[in-house]
């Protein structure tokens, strides 16, 4: 079986599990802050409440929240939004959340959160990506 380091270092890299320069550390801290843009901290509370909430009320309609549904509620609301990248990083971080709810080896929803990744080139998607690939191909015991 495959370590999820080696797991996440294919998907990083696109194939084969290799050397690389990620180390335990590096990779424990990419699953504990998977968006780890540092310029989410500096957001406010007030703007990162306003995003979930937009969020949850799309997935309550089972409509995937994207960037550019949330800008479009949030401007009917007549609400500030953080610019784009950063608007995709805190949906990315609802999505990790979303994620870590789905059983994992459950490859079909995993492959239906992956389709509504708000950020598809995003590193975690790169990871989930390995995942159901790893799961198709040696499917657990």
């Amino acid at each position: 079986m495959v370590s999820a380091q080696q797991l996440h270092q294919q998907s990083v890299l696109g194939g084969a599990a290799v050397e690389s320069p990620w180390d335990d550390e590096r990779f424990l801290t990419l699953l504990q802050d998977p968006i780890g843009d540092p310029r989410l901290d500096d957001i406010p509370d007030m703007t990162r409440n306003q995003v979930s909430q937009i969020a949850n009320a799309l997935l309550a309609k089972h409509i995937e929240p994207t960037v550019r549904r949330v800008a479009a509620v949030a401007r009917e609301l007549e609400l500030l939004l953080p610019e784009p990248d950063l608007l995709a990083g805190l949906l990315m971080e609802i999505w990790w959340i979303r994620f870590n709810e789905i059983i994992p080896d459950d490859v079909e929803a995993l492959q239906i959160h992956l389709k509504g990744a708000p950020a598809p080139d995003h590193p975690c998607c790169r990871f989930l990506q390995g995942l159901i690939h790893e799961l198709t191909t040696h499917p657990p015991l």
